[in-house]
């Protein structure tokens, strides 16, 4: 009893430390770099002379090396030093992005790539929804959706700053000052505090019941191994509708072209993709609290609804600045879905026994169907010199979604009976 208590620090939780530290690992690897590649798509293209469809490539080599790659992690996360691996993770990361200010070829980019793939593999879905749920018994729906809306916050700024950078200066130097912020901000706090587990150095998840103290281990270890779910239909149900989610969201790094192909300055393209983060922020709150308080399946419903909404407006927006902004707005709710609605899924469809081993499978879809988009887009672009098929493509996708959604909730119920899910 004396071994695993409930100690704080001082009157603040050891959790709200590590709470810190995945804010700030999200912010970069999200918030600056990954969400900023849009801004460079044309410029680099235009500088170099290259196709767009070899450009987004790039992006497609980044997806293709990760969805490889989270399998492993998923696995050996737990049982290696995470401190070491976010850190080191995020340096490289933020190094990798500085450095491409000194790219003259593809295939300079391609192995970037490469690198970058690897890196966020171990920083975009895994570790931050396994760190919440270990230091969090409650809130963990509004937890993960605050921590995701950082992100977003982030990127709001990043977007309009970077694309500033790029007009005066330059995308050379706006990759480099980019970079070394990405570094600056996260990885001192990953040294100092990040931790796996509470029960690592004492203490009991932030809150956890103190009355029900001896059944804690029993509760946190309900739930299926991953063998056994994925011989279940709601495993592969899940895996296809997060992969539809991410290629929806995929959507965003081409904002900034689309508002130049329908008249409208990168400018207002970039300001499209903040108005995608302040909806985001919006959307991954009010997402996280839904799940907590009405389960994933109507959580994810509503985060659709936005991005046939969003996207609905877009397509009929043209070039007029109002319906483009309350589009891009309304569209950030349904990107809001992809880093609070597939780990909720899994958490609630098939509990917490072998929750990282799990969701690295499903995290599998988010990279291949993430792979996929940009060299799809850049395609459809480059032959119809236009954007609205793959738009339309984005509002089937999430009607796919919604009914993939219902599946799995009403074929999971027996599971969850018989394995005690209920969280």
């Amino acid at each position: 009893m004396n071994k695993i208590r409930g100690r704080r620090s001082g009157n603040i939780h050891y959790a709200w430390k590590i709470f810190a530290c995945c804010c700030a690992v999200n912010a970069c690897v999200l918030g600056i770099v990954a969400n900023t590649a849009g801004i460079y798509l044309q410029p680099v293209s235009a500088e170099m002379g290259w196709p767009l469809a070899k450009m987004n490539f790039y992006l497609t080599i980044i997806q293709i090396v990760m969805t490889v790659t989270l399998p492993i992690v998923g696995i050996v996360l737990p049982k290696i030093n995470i401190k070491l691996s976010i850190g080191l993770s995020c340096f490289v990361m933020g190094a990798t992005y500085a450095l491409s200010a000194a790219f003259h070829s593809l295939t300079d980019w391609y192995i970037a790539g490469v690198i970058l793939g690897i890196c966020y593999a171990f920083l975009m879905y895994i570790p931050i929804p396994l760190l919440i749920n270990n230091w969090f018994k409650k809130y963990v729906g509004t937890i993960l959706g605050i921590v995701a809306a950082g992100a977003s916050l982030v990127a709001a700024f990043t977007n309009p700053l970077g694309s500033l950078l790029i007009t005066q200066h330059g995308w050379r130097v706006a990759r480099i000052v980019l970079g070394l912020a990405s570094i600056l901000l996260s990885v001192p706090l990953v040294i100092a505090f990040l931790k796996y587990r509470p029960e690592d150095i004492g203490l009991r998840p932030y809150g956890t019941d103190e009355n029900a103290v001896n059944n804690r281990e029993g509760q946190a270890i309900r739930g299926m191994t991953a063998r056994q779910a994925a011989k279940t239909f709601p495993f592969y149900f899940v895996f296809i509708f997060s992969g539809l989610l991410v290629m929806s969201a995929s959507m965003l790094q081409q904002v900034p072209g689309y508002a130049v192909s329908v008249g409208l300055s990168p400018t207002v393209g970039a300001t499209g993709v903040s108005c995608i983060m302040i909806g985001g922020i919006f959307g991954k709150i009010v997402l996280g609290g839904l799940t907590d308080r009405w389960g994933f399946a109507k959580a994810a419903i509503v985060g659709c609804l936005c991005g046939l909404l969003g996207v609905t407006t877009l397509l009929l927006s043209g070039n007029r600045l109002i319906l483009f902004f309350i589009g891009t707005f309304l569209f950030g709710g349904a990107y809001a879905a992809i880093v609070v609605i597939p780990p909720m899924a899994v958490r609630g469809t098939f509990g917490t026994k072998e929750y990282s081993q799990i969701y690295s499978w499903i995290t599998v879809a988010n990279g291949a169907f993430g792979a996929l988009t940009p060299i799809a887009v850049g395609i459809i672009f480059d032959r119809t010199h236009s954007y609205s098929l793959s738009w339309e493509i984005c509002l089937a996708a999430y009607v796919i979604v919604v009914l993939l959604v219902v599946l799995t909730r009403v074929t999971s119920r027996k599971l969850r009976s018989r394995y005690e899910i209920n969280l």
